[in-house]
This record gives structure tokens, sequence and C-alpha cells, in this order.
């Protein structure tokens, strides 16, 4: 951001939806001269024109806009990749690769706003939502496409990324578990947001990896109660803000984690995918343990009282097919 105004993604594929926005552009970094008036379609602008500036942005107060815009753009993107039978795996991979990056954007808005603003952060998790309907309902019913978002999951997107896999995992276990449409897309949606809390901590907590202190501790403490007062205004299925609200504390080392028989089911399995995800995606100190070796650890965590062993064990089946240990 400079001064006042926001760069807005590059390439030329999601132009379409900065229509009714004004546009921005800039010589030197710092004198910002309009570039299209709100209601204009940039290849009004771009006829007498080779190709586009630089870069191009809009004013910082219409950054929750073009986060909703382009949310509404990707769904449409989505639905009529949806009318395929059996999207090839590049195709999907690049869409939801996408989609997935602007529900990022929207989450990075989200740190920018005061918690208790509930109607922007209605607006920007409302796109979040439709987007995850629209890739819960063509894995509902293909197992192929499923495939493909599994393999999407394991990519790097920063600060989305975890959630991510996480509502991926939950989305092939409940899939596989026979789950209704009805309840499979709050599951989902509910795995992808429970750390929707962090974005509203200070920064340097969230990403400290060292020795937490007593302030890092004390902000740490509040995610799950911010997360579930933001998704329980945003949303209408109670569960949802739930998931958020009995986050593990022992993922934070602010504690002992919660019984859990006192946990929601879907809480127990976002637990439980949450420390697998860990596992096989921690590669910056030793190298991944397999989903075997993963799952290994998941049924002792289960045998000390850690986590429900059904839950466990469905968890593997969905997985790899069998119970281990």
């Amino acid at each position: 951001m400079i001064d006042g105004f926001k760069e807005i993604r590059k390439g030329e594929k999601h132009l379409g939806a900065y229509t009714s926005l004004d546009l921005y552009t800039t010589y030197d970094g710092e004198s910002f001269q309009l570039y299209k008036k709100s209601g204009m379609r940039v290849q009004e602008i771009r006829e007498s024109q080779e190709r586009l500036p630089s870069s191009l942005y809009i004013k910082r107060d219409d950054a929750i806009r073009e986060v909703r815009m382009l949310q509404q753009e990707m769904d449409k993107e989505l639905d009529r990749m949806l009318e395929q039978e059996s999207p090839p795996v590049e195709k999907t991979s690049i869409i939801i690769a996408d989609s997935i990056e602007v529900a990022a954007d929207g989450l990075r808005e989200l740190s920018q706003l005061d918690e208790r603003d509930t109607e922007k952060t209605a607006e920007i998790l409302g796109g979040v939502k439709d987007m995850t309907e629209s890739v819960v309902s063509k894995c509902f019913d293909d197992t192929i496409f499923l495939e493909n978002m599994l393999m999407v999951a394991r990519k790097d997107f920063n600060t989305f990324q975890h959630s991510v896999q996480v509502a991926m995992y939950a989305m092939a276990y409940t899939t596989h578990h026979g789950f209704i449409l009805r309840d499979l897309q709050p599951l989902v949606l509910a795995a992808m947001l429970h750390d929707i809390g962090t974005v509203f901590l200070p920064e340097k907590t969230v990403k400290n990896t060292g020795k937490f202190s007593k302030y890092d501790d004390e902000q740490m403490r509040r995610h799950p109660r911010l997360g579930h007062e933001v998704l329980r205004n945003a949303f209408d299925d109670p569960r949802i803000a739930r998931v958020s609200l009995e986050h593990p504390k022992r993922l934070y080392r602010t504690g002992n984690p919660i019984a859990h028989k006192y946990l929601h089911e879907w809480s127990q399995l976002r637990g439980i995918i949450e420390v697998f995800d860990g596992m096989v995606g921690w590669r910056y100190h030793r190298d991944a343990p397999g989903p075997i070796e993963a799952i290994k650890v998941l049924v002792q965590m289960a045998n000390n009282g850690e986590f429900s062993k059904p839950l466990v064990d469905g968890f593997s089946i969905s997985l790899v097919g069998k119970t281990i240990g």
C-alpha cells in the first residue's frame, strides 16, 4: 500500500472484476493519476494502447469491495468449471489456486479491520463461503475432483495454506464416511476458518516461531474467542463458530487441551487433522513422515486419551483405506 492506494492483482484475466472501481496508475511511485473511471471496462481504455501500465492501483478504501468482486469472479469461474464432468488436473489446479489466493486476500483484508466491524467481516467471509460451497458440491459427486483438490492443498499458499489443507482432509473424511451435503459444506467451512481469530492478533505474535513471551501467550489465548465472535456473526450455523472456539489450546503452548469428550465431534476431527497435517507438512527441520507413520502417532495419542479412537480410525480409513495399529 502507498499513501492510501493498493496495487491490484497482476495479470489481465481478472480485470473484468474491476469495472465498478476507479483504477489509478503512477509513473514515479508517488503521483497517482486516474486510469479508468468506475463503470468503464478496462478494454475500453485499452483500445488505443498496446499494453497495460506496469502497475494499477485502487484506493485503499475500495479494498473490501475489490475482494468481494474478485470472489464473485472466482465463483463464476468455478461454476463454469463445475459444469464439466471431469475437468483436467491442470485446469483444476489453476482455478482453485486462484480462488484460494483470493480467499487469502480476504483474510489479509480482515487483518486491517476491527473484529467488531461485523458488516465488512461478514461480506468478506460470504465470498469464502460461496467458493467453499461450489467446491464442496463438486467434490460431493466427483472423487477425481476431490483428489485434484487434495493435490492443490499440498501447495504453498502462505497464510491460507494450512487452513486449506485442513479443510481438504476434512472433505476427504466426510465424503468417505457418507456425510450428507447439508452437513459437509458447513464442516469444511468450519475447518477452513477455524483459525480466523489470528488475523486480529499482532503480526509479530502470529509469526513468532521462537519462545512465546507472556504477552504473546496472552494474545494467542484471545484468538479462539475472537474467531468464535466473528464466525457467529457471519454464519447462521452455530457449529462453524464452535469449531473455532474449541481450537485445542495445546497447539499454541497455552495450557492443556480440553478433554475430547467435551468437544463437538467436528472440533475433535479438526484437531486430529491439524496434528496430522502438522506432521506430514513439516519440512523445515527434518523430512516429514509419511501418512502411515503420522497415523500411528495419532493412534498412540488416541490410546492416551487425547483423541477419539473411532474418529482416528475413520480418518485413517478415509486416507489409506484401512485402520492402523
